[in-house]
């Protein structure tokens, strides 16, 4: 994974959390932080194992002034439906489609209590 870490800086200036079950890869700005995927391994997926990765990348972008946070889902993939059904429970909201991909956004505001 530690190479994996220093792919996504260099290739894309994205940050990497992970643990044995999963990861998920984020990017900031001064305001928004970006959590671009999350993968978890099929025996953990229901399971809070992305959750708790979700969780991390809401603190970082908290703890760094972020005040918004973007998911992303591409519609081309298996699972999209999943994806959507958890943003929308986590209280995001449509932001826009771009191509194949959709975007959802929220206020960090109230997800760290």
């Amino acid at each position: 994974m530690k190479l994996y870490k220093q792919y996504l800086k260099e290739r894309d200036s994205a940050e990497l959390i992970y643990n044995d079950y999963g990861f998920c890869t984020y990017s900031m700005n001064e305001k928004l932080i970006y959590v671009s995927e999350i993968y978890v391994v099929p025996e953990k997926r229901l399971t809070p194992c992305a959750y708790k990765l979700f969780m991390e990348a809401v603190k970082i972008g908290t703890d760094n002034g972020c005040t918004q946070i973007l998911g992303s889902y591409d519609i081309t993939t298996r699972n999209w439906i999943r994806s959507k059904k958890l943003m929308q429970k986590l209280g995001f909201k449509f932001y826009k489609k771009e191509n194949n991909l959709v975007f959802f956004i929220r206020d960090l505001t109230g997800l760290i209590k």
